[in-house]
């Protein structure tokens, strides 16, 4: 092989590394922060979210695995519903579902 064209080549992969691992490494980071229930627990203890909501420290558990399940699967929406004084309702209003479809797709 000449030299040019090694030199070349060299250059395309190095610089074609050089684009991709930031990439691979800002996705896998995103990924497993998506992935994470503890982050989503502690986000809702921050917020103070069971206090606001109404909802239970248990609740808001089945309301972080339902978010990481949407994440990672095929749904269009989300539809989660959890209990509150005795009837099923839907957390999330339209608008929440929508920008959860968006933030699914990016």
């Amino acid at each position: 092989m000449k030299p040019e064209l090694k030199r070349f080549l060299y250059n395309v992969w190095k610089t074609l590394a050089i684009l991709l691992i930031p990439l691979i490494i800002l996705t896998l980071t995103l990924s497993i922060l998506i992935n994470c229930q503890w982050l989503y627990e502690k986000g809702f203890e921050k917020y103070e979210i069971s206090q606001k909501t109404g909802f239970t420290p248990v609740q808001l558990e089945t309301a972080a695995s339902t978010l990481i399940s949407y994440f990672n699967n095929g749904e269009e929406y989300i539809d989660l519903q959890l209990e509150k004084d005795g009837v099923d309702v839907t957390v999330f209003k339209e608008r929440e579902i929508l920008h959860l479809k968006d933030v699914k797709g990016l």
